[in-house]
């Protein structure tokens, strides 16, 4: 069955708009997990005494940076290209 030029632009329109909303979905999501891993890294992971100063360990510090740097990437495309595809190779 041939679909008319207008149904094809509607379907591709209503696609587009899918696309969009899933990335926006998916930078919220990676947003939040990373927060996520920071909070539990501060709740799980015991904190270091020396003396009077609280000093925080690695694994806090990891969650902030190392969490960070793998969120930017998604974060940044789903924020500036939502919807598009990425042509890697």
């Amino acid at each position: 069955m041939m679909e008319t030029p207008r149904a094809q632009v509607l379907f591709e329109d209503h696609r587009q708009r899918i696309f969009k909303h899933t990335d926006r979905l998916f930078v919220g999501l990676m947003i939040f997990q990373w927060i996520g891993g920071i909070i539990l890294a501060l709740v799980v992971s015991p904190k270091t005494w020396i003396g009077r100063q609280v000093k925080l360990i690695f694994i806090v510090w990891a969650a902030i940076f190392f969490g960070g740097a793998i969120a930017i990437v998604p974060v940044a495309l789903g924020v500036f290209m939502p919807g598009k595809e990425l042509h890697v190779m």
